[in-house]
């Protein structure tokens, strides 16, 4: 590209030389110049001025490796742009040249830099002007010493920029320190803020003298770049630049760059075709930016080491602490179902005196209603059962298998874009490309912002905790080591195998040895007569789903942009719409289709992508008749399945069961009882001695009209009140809340039906409160924007803030660590929610 450059510099040099030869008469001016000194003079087509200036170098300063001069031209009249003012400058071997008016920017001002390192101070520079303009053009020349070339470190610089007069300045090379050694890899910090919005370009690259023209296409192709507005940062490794780099600065005509949202910008010609109509002269004099900029030294990577353990040994506390609440409570439990209450052992009496001692002697504080209210349901479990019900909880396996291989699909797609952005940011120096919090990034190997990828590992390690709580839950209440193999669960065969193939006096199995007495010790088994359906897959969805929400969040960081954002989120819908399915097959003994479930998320997510892409109002119109109408059709029949009788036997099939309650509604129509609630059994008038029956249940129409009614005001106000927002934050803002409120209305029916009166149900409390906590502490830290990649890379910029805690993370990776332990204890209350209705049996647990 470079040597295209020079090609095409050569090609309006050799027409340039051509037009002047062509004119007869030319009279050539040369002149023996003097730096510092001002010249005016005026010229036309018939004249071409040439200035020398020798013995230049006398006047540098000889401690310096670089020294510059400025040229500053300017006609004191307005200039055609069809015959404009040429200006050429020569050096040993480069040529730079320009032209009043620039052709992208109307100025009769212009500056530029001519570079010197320490071994071409002994070259002469000729400035050469023409022109092809038949009326003379009074134009002012004047060549002088830049003596702020060089600037130093810790050091607030301020510089004055014009579209038509880039510049550049010079950072030399740290003095080799003691200390570098032990600190790694050490960055420089460049900081950057101004009072004006004017979009200007900012380039790093290495010192090479000449410097050649300062030009967008230039500065594209060498070093790092980005667009700047307000303020912005760079973290530059010193390992990458050993003889120091230069700093360019070029304030762009308009601000398309800076409002363009997209991975590129737009076109050069775009912003390079404006006339003396197309700005006016009020725009070309007010359009001057002022900015100030110093360069430090930047956090070392050996002082990495306390922000990074912190937060490790801070998670290791909150899930050890999280742990010891729930061996204590499950240790209850497990004493509880092993004492009968028939038992007449001494152990087992004394036990049960001990939890009838436990149990709350008052009723709970919070009643919705009598013994005949009409919220309290009439159905219990046993009356739903259709199948035996280890088969339900043996079929949830599904959900585990089907998120690892949707994962495994999911995630190469993904991260072969993300690391293709990554290594196109690398291989161009476009910083555009990637949206991070320049004033709050740290780099690391091959990653520019480290910090925001590892402030996931809270995801990880509560993923990975949970489904180990699962784990060490689901093997003590199995019922014996060969049910265990009856249901394919390889856990106790490679226990049982490890522990046969060691000795006793072996003590390097001494962890297999522990894991076998901790599961003796605590091993309860579980009467499935008895408490409510155990889904020990949904659970291991949800914590792999956890576990994988780290997963991709990290690798959306590692270049966040327009284009993936939805990977970041992609698994949160996952947690909460496994949360509802988890909530629901509490109590009921159907068995919701993985497939099904994960096929309704890939299309959330491809609607997500839809409205990213072509977000507008015609879309949300369609998003929310589309899930309203999905609510309404999921809901009835959640709410009705297990209640439709035909020959004795539930119906579970759609097709079926919607035909009948089309009978249903029909005939409640006609005998105007449509919006009554049903108290007694509806027998179908079509049925054969009335084979046809769907049972009472109070609020079962109620609650789903409820439910879109809610939902449809949470869209209302999303749509409003969070209309900055991206539509995939809004679509996971309707999800959470949807699995937010089944929540509560399961907890709150729970209390309607005196269910919690029991010492077990102490411990969802905990894990509620402590995520209430969390989740209202860390919703505090995500309304802080950092960046905004909905918007263009310098609006982004503009919103970046410096690092909030140990110096190393900002609000928004205090956001992960937080929203993590927060996930981690909801997870925690579901998974405890009903360890009080473990002895209960299923035909006096109700449904609802």
């Amino acid at each position: 590209m470079r040597s295209l450059l020079k090609f095409g510099t050569m090609i309006q040099l050799i027409l340039l030389l051509l037009m002047n030869t062509v004119v007869k008469g030319l009279e050539v001016k040369s002149i023996n110049a003097s730096l510092e000194n001002v010249y005016n003079f005026p010229i036309s087509r018939e004249q071409k001025h040439i200035l020398v200036y020798e013995t230049i170098g006398e006047l540098f300063q000889k401690n310096h490796k670089y020294n510059a001069l400025k040229v500053i031209c300017s006609a004191q009249q307005i200039v055609e742009i069809s015959c404009p003012l040429i200006i050429t400058v020569t050096q040993k071997n480069s040529v730079v040249f320009w032209t009043i008016p620039a052709y992208e920017y109307p100025s009769s001002d212009t500056e530029r830099t001519i570079c010197f390192d320490d071994e071409s101070l002994e070259e002469m520079v000729t400035v050469e002007l023409s022109t092809c303009s038949k009326t003379p053009i009074h134009y002012s020349l004047s060549v002088q010493l830049r003596n702020d070339l060089q600037i130093a470190l810790n050091t607030v610089t301020r510089s004055q920029l014009t579209p038509s007069s880039p510049t550049v300045y010079y950072f030399p090379p740290l003095a080799k320190r003691q200390e570098n050694r032990n600190n790694g890899q050490e960055f420089f910090f460049l900081q950057l803020t101004s009072t004006s919005n004017y979009c200007m370009v900012m380039s790093i690259q290495k010192p090479i003298c000449p410097i050649g023209e300062m030009t967008l296409e230039t500065m594209m192709h060498k070093g790092q770049w980005m667009t700047v507005s307000v303020k912005s940062a760079m973290t530059l490794p010193m390992e990458d630049f050993p003889s120091g780099f230069f700093i360019m600065f070029l304030l762009l005509p308009d601000d398309s760059w800076c409002n363009h949202v997209s991975l590129g910008q737009p076109e050069i010609s775009k912003i390079s075709s404006y006339t003396m109509e197309t700005l006016p002269s009020q725009e070309i004099i007010a359009r001057r930016k002022t900015i100030h900029f110093d360069i430090s030294i930047g956090l070392p990577t050996a002082k990495y080491h306390v922000a990074i353990f912190i937060p490790l040994g801070l998670f290791l506390i909150f899930i050890s602490t999280i742990f010891i609440i729930h061996l204590h409570f499950h240790r209850i439990r497990c004493n509880l179902i092993k004492c009968e209450p028939s038992s007449s052992t001494p152990t087992c009496a004394s036990a049960g005196e001990r939890f009838e001692a436990l149990y709350i002697s008052h009723q709970c504080s919070i009643r919705m209603g009598s013994t005949d209210s009409i919220f309290r349901s009439r159905i219990q479990i046993s009356e739903l059962i259709n199948s035996h019900p280890e088969r339900l909880m043996v079929q949830s396996k599904r959900y585990y298998m089907a998120g690892i291989l949707v994962a495994s699909f999911y995630c190469v797609p993904v991260f072969q874009l993300i690391l293709s952005y990554h290594h196109r940011l690398r291989e161009t120096g476009n910083l555009d490309l990637c949206y991070f919090n320049y004033m709050c990034s740290h780099m690391l190997g091959m990653f520019h912002d480290f910090n925001h990828i590892y402030s996931n590992i809270g995801y990880l390690i509560c993923g990975l905790a949970f489904m180990i709580i699962v784990y060490l839950r689901q093997i003590t209440v199995e019922q014996d080591w060969s049910t265990r193999r009856a249901t394919n669960s390889p856990e106790i065969g490679v226990i049982e195998k490890t522990l046969a193939s060691s000795g006793s006096n072996n003590s390097n199995m001494w962890l297999p040895q522990i894991i076998h007495y901790a599961v003796q010790k605590y091993r309860a088994p579980m009467d499935i007569s008895k408490g409510v359906f155990v889904h020990h897959g949904l659970f291991y969805a949800m914590g792999f789903s956890l576990f994988m929400t780290g997963i991709m969040s990290g690798g959306y960081h590692v270049c966040p942009n327009h284009n993936n954002f939805q990977f970041d989120t992609a698994f949160m819908y996952t947690i909460a719409a496994l949360g509802v399915v988890t909530i629901y097959q509490f109590r009921h003994p159907t068995y919701v289709s993985a497939s099904m479930t994960f096929l309704v998320l890939a299309l959330v997510a491809a609607s997500t992508v839809v409205g990213l892409l072509w977000e507008s109002y015609k879309f949300r119109l369609f998003f929310t008749v589309t899930h309203i109408t999905f609510l309404l059709v999921i809901l009835v029949y959640i709410h009705y399945v297990g209640y439709i009788r035909v020959n004795g036997v539930t119906v579970t099939e759609w097709k079926k069961m919607f035909e009948i309650l089309r009978q249903k509604w029909t005939d409640d129509i006609k005998n105007w009882r449509l919006l009554r609630l049903q108290w007694d059994t509806w027998s179908s008038p079509h049925g054969e001695n009335n084979s046809t029956v769907v049972l009472p249940g109070p609020c079962r129409l109620i609650f789903p009209i409820l439910v879109v009614a809610l939902n449809f005001g949470a869209l209302t106000m999303i749509w409003t009140m969070m209309r900055t927002a991206n539509f995939a934050s809004q679509v996971l803002a309707v999800y959470v809340i949807n699995c937010s409120v089944y929540s509560v209305y399961y907890c709150v029916m729970k209390m309607v039906h005196y269910e919690c009166r029991s010492i077990l149900w102490i411990q969802p409390a905990i894990y509620l409160v402590i995520s209430i906590l969390l989740w209202t502490w860390s919703l505090s830290y995500f309304g802080d924007v950092v960046t905004l990649w909905e918007r263009s890379p310098a609006e982004s910029r503009a919103k970046n803030v410096e690092c909030v805690w140990l110096f190393w993370y900002d609000s928004h990776d205090v956001w992960h660590f937080l929203s993590a332990a927060a996930l981690f204890s909801s997870l925690m209350t579901l998974l405890t929610m009903d360890d009080d209705l473990i002895e209960k049996p299923k035909s006096e647990i109700p449904v609802f």
